[in-house]
């Protein structure tokens, strides 16, 4: 997963930098604000870990930038100076959780693993509802043979018989 970490003071960039690299993330770290979104946009990334105050521009606005561009991006924001009134701001703009410092490195680390399955989950889903599609569209036949992709793998020969057999059933209940 690749990981853009923006942080503007330098003992916690290289700490975080060091303890996400060792999770195996593939991380950018910045220094300022500026030099985080000139990386975001040109670059791709899975997540956003951005301080909320930072030189040239902050960490709200970071978020807001990263939304506009790309409204499913996960963005989470650190900070040392935690209010409810950023933390609902943040929240509201988008972000996916607010950390407040000092934290523990493995509830960063937990948080990018829950957005790692959340990715994972979201991307079969959209696989299956391709798959689902592509079955419905088969055309119906008597020989439930003739309905299998032979090059499926068997994990989903059930599935497939199961939704010839709902079609069939439907199909002998409209006559």
């Amino acid at each position: 997963m690749r990981v853009l970490l923006i942080e503007d003071v330098k003992i916690s960039r290289i700490t975080l930098n060091y303890t996400l690299k060792n999770a195996k993330y593939k991380v950018t770290a910045c220094a300022t604000g500026l030099e985080g979104l000139e990386a975001f946009r040109n670059n791709a990334y899975d997540v956003v870990v951005t301080d909320l105050r930072l030189p040239k521009t902050d960490g709200l606005e970071i978020l807001k930038e990263v939304k506009k561009s790309n409204a499913s991006l996960p963005v989470i924001i650190m900070t040392a100076y935690a209010s409810v009134e950023t933390a609902v701001q943040a929240l509201k703009l988008g972000a996916y959780d607010y950390l407040t410092k000092p934290f523990s490195p493995d509830e960063l680390l937990s948080m990018l693993k829950r957005i790692r399955e959340l990715r994972r989950a979201l991307d079969e889903n959209v696989r299956l509802k391709k798959r689902i599609k592509s079955l419905r569209s088969a055309p119906l036949s008597a020989n439930p043979r003739q309905c299998i992709n032979y090059k499926t793998p068997l994990r989903w020969l059930p599935k497939t018989i199961s939704l010839f057999s709902f079609r069939v059933k439907a199909e002998q209940a409209k006559k």
